[in-house]
């Protein structure tokens, strides 16, 4: 049976999977699976820090970066 992946689950199952290979580019430099989940980990833990519980939604006003990505 195929099942769609959110985002989340996709870059958790590719950091597991496919740990080195490359999930995004962004002006020549790339990124790894394994290094933007960590840094997806990292951000959801500071914002629950910050009060913020899973499934609320928070908003971001900024130009398009990939540091955002793990948002």
């Amino acid at each position: 049976m195929n099942r769609l992946l959110d985002l989340c689950s996709l870059i958790d199952r590719n950091a597991t999977y496919a740990r080195d290979k490359t999930a995004i580019h962004f002006e020549e430099q790339p990124l790894s699976y394994v290094s933007l989940n960590r840094q997806t980990e990292r951000i959801a833990r500071a914002f629950n820090q910050l009060g913020v519980q899973k499934g609320e939604r928070i908003a971001i006003l900024s130009f398009s970066r990939p540091h955002f990505l793990g948002l």
